[in-house]
């Protein structure tokens, strides 16, 4: 990460914060976690972080966190009928079955609210894992389906494609 845009992250973790006080339902974050977020492509190792868990690999958080979350927090639903690529997230969501139009619109909602209040453009899927909508597993299933990402389960290479994919879709 360059200082320059270190020092974007910073404001906006800064701002973030400050709008945060008046409303404690928005999700709690240490400097660490909320650099990770407001980029993406490393969502999977700032819930780690926020659940202070080592984030050497993927399968090593997998490893340790289904202890307490239990295999099915990570696992990849099997899905009744297939669902298209390229749709946004939500719609994707939607149609895996994993999230109802209230919860998508209530995340909707927040993610508007941080924006407007924050100037922080927090990703949806993101706020709907921590917000208990979702479990990270479906977060990580919908990113390989709106990619179009041919992935079983959650693990470095996987990570890695949606990383490229997701810098690939904001070049």
């Amino acid at each position: 990460m360059s200082a320059e845009e270190f020092e974007r992250v910073r404001e906006a973790a800064e701002r973030y914060e400050r709008a945060r006080v008046k409303r404690p339902y928005w999700p709690r974050m240490g400097p660490v976690a909320f650099v990770e977020i407001v980029r993406p492509r490393y969502s999977f190792l700032a819930w780690a972080a926020l659940q202070d868990i080592p984030c050497d690999r993927a399968e090593d958080i997998r490893e340790q966190a289904e202890g307490t979350f239990g295999p099915q927090f990570f696992a990849f639903r099997q899905l009744d009928t297939a669902v298209p690529n390229g749709l946004r997230i939500g719609e994707t969501l939607l149609r895996m079955g994993v999230l109802d139009q209230r919860g998508l619109q209530t995340g909707l909602d927040l993610q508007r609210e941080i924006a407007d209040e924050a100037g922080v453009q927090f990703p949806l899927g993101i706020l709907l894992v921590m917000h208990n909508r979702i479990n990270l597993g479906a977060y990580i299933q919908a990113l390989t389906l709106h990619f179009g990402l041919d992935a079983t389960a959650i693990n470095d290479d996987v990570l890695e494609q949606i990383d490229a994919a997701s810098r690939s879709a904001r070049a």
